[in-house]
């Protein structure tokens, strides 16, 4: 996986300033404590692309699930390219895998400056800051942005389409977490019981003697233990981080990782009730043996999404981007093909005098004669209802 990844990509990690305005007790001291976030850019290395002039360019973000880091990804990173020995209709343009700010090396940049509270919406606006630094401008008519997530990785992509509506052209998400059962409160806040919390801590241990008790753990006993070979053992690597005691510790803290499970809500209902708002299409990749997220879950997206399609694989589970990331890879593959295909039927020709004053004035007039006839019309009138 990696031998490909260094053949084909050249790879820049990156580190920039996290969103400042974040939710109450994101820092542990609101007033002086500023987060970083470090993510992976992939590009093609010199040689190695073979893209068509008239090929239509992708941007892909990678956003992970609570728990997990940005190498998670690099299977999808390695093994896309096997995808293109016939494809003609796109080629990548830029890759992008993320570390939420309690994740990964941004935990370890951000290690004593987190707080009690990680709100997924300020992960969701961390991505799209990263992704319009990277993203835009596009310069090319041609060039699609695409982003991926799992589970809270996927939520957070949904509130990307919400909090910033054409910046993704196509949403991906995959066993996406938005309505989860909790113990009934007035804040409306996640609140889950002890048996419950003692299980999942269980799952999230961060302090091991060696790299074999490491290993042993997150092949048994985490929850990850059913995950693909090559992508378990770059966790592993990835994670681990050999400390001046001799012992091992992983770069999320167990109070982080516990943290992220119980802050769904109440955010999630601000993405509930705002789904109906997401204009861009959105292709939701379910498992058929899932059981953590309800049925209610899929329910709620296929009702409330204007442009959702879902597809579900048989045999997966919640971790199916892990478990099976083969069958996922492919069914991401042939929805950005079939994305691209009517892409490239609605797409403008490019207009060589398109920064032309009087072509610009042009193009305004028609478009203010369009939205006059669509806004100004004769009717009833009632009162806007509160």
């Amino acid at each position: 996986m990696e031998s490909i990844i260094s053949t084909l990509f050249k790879k820049e990690t990156k580190t920039t300033a996290a969103v400042a305005s974040r939710s109450k007790n994101a820092t542990l001291i609101e007033e002086s404590d500023t987060l970083q976030l470090v993510y992976d850019v992939f590009t093609y290395s010199a040689g190695s692309n073979k893209r068509n002039s008239d090929t239509c360019l992708i941007n892909f973000m990678f956003l992970h699930g609570s728990g997990m880091n940005r190498s998670v990804w690099e299977y999808y990173i390695a093994y896309m390219s096997k995808h293109f020995d016939n494809n003609t209709k796109w080629q990548i343009n830029k890759m992008i895998t993320l570390d939420q700010v309690t994740h990964g090396d941004s935990a370890e940049i951000n290690r004593n400056l987190l707080g009690t509270n990680f709100d997924w919406a300020d992960g969701a606006r961390d991505a799209c800051k990263v992704a319009q630094e990277e993203f835009l401008p596009k310069r090319m008519s041609n060039c699609v942005n695409v982003i991926v997530g799992h589970s809270m990785g996927g939520f957070q992509a949904l509130s990307c389409g919400i909090l910033s509506p054409t910046l993704f052209d196509l949403i991906i998400v995959i066993e996406p977490v938005v309505y989860v059962p909790h113990v009934e409160n007035k804040l409306n806040v996640t609140i889950v019981p002890p048996r419950f919390y003692e299980a999942l801590w269980n799952k999230m241990e961060d302090k091991f003697k060696d790299m074999n008790d490491f290993k042993k753990f997150m092949k048994k006993r985490s929850f990850y233990k059913n995950a693909n070979a090559e992508i378990i053992e770059r966790m592993i690597q990835f994670e681990a981080v050999h400390t001046a005691e001799g012992i091992i510790r992983t770069k999320i803290s167990q109070q982080q990782n516990i943290i992220c499970y119980l802050t769904l809500d109440p955010t999630a209902k601000w993405l509930i009730d705002s789904l109906p708002y997401i204009n861009t299409p959105v292709y939701g990749i379910v498992g058929g043996k899932s059981t953590w997220c309800p049925p209610q879950n899929q329910e709620l997206l296929v009702a409330k999404i204007p442009k959702y399609q879902k597809d579900i694989i048989p045999d997966g589970d919640h971790l199916l981007n892990l478990e099976d990331p083969g069958e996922c890879l492919t069914k991401i593959f042939h929805c950005v093909n079939k994305f691209v295909d009517n892409f490239k039927m609605n797409m403008r020709k490019r207009t060589p005098n398109k920064d032309n004053d009087r072509y610009r004035l042009k193009l305004f007039e028609e478009q203010f004669a369009l939205f006059k006839n669509e806004r100004v019309k004769d009717g009833p009138i009632k009162l806007a209802k509160l």
